[in-house]
């Protein structure tokens, strides 16, 4: 993004950030969720969703939600998840899509 020409944007989503314990091993999982682009329209932007739990990392990479189109609360917007993710718990796995399902929409400002 060194060379943009248009707007270079960072948002914190602020409701996704929490604190959890949801395997109970003792060991904390810190979630953060965050857009990150270089554009000027209306298009989706690139979404993620971390997870930290000690020394490893999952992730959800995606977009947003199209601005220019009106979802349904039952529509995603398109994600990879991780191996991380998908080898874990599946409480871990199931709290990280709900975080990204209610996190991810267009109107964050």
């Amino acid at each position: 993004m060194k060379n943009c020409e248009f707007d270079i944007s960072t948002y914190f989503i602020d409701p996704a950030l929490s604190v959890t314990d949801l395997n109970g091993n003792g060991t904390n999982e810190i979630w953060i969720m965050y857009r990150l682009g270089c554009k000027s329209d209306v298009s989706p932007w690139p979404l993620k969703l971390i997870l930290y739990e000690g020394k490893e990392k999952s992730a959800i990479r995606g977009e947003t939600r199209d601005y220019s189109e009106t979802y349904a609360a039952e529509q995603d917007s398109r994600k990879k998840i991780d191996d991380n993710f998908k080898n874990g718990d599946d409480r871990i796995l199931n709290y990280a899509l709900k975080l990204w399902k209610k996190n991810n929409i267009p109107n964050w400002e």
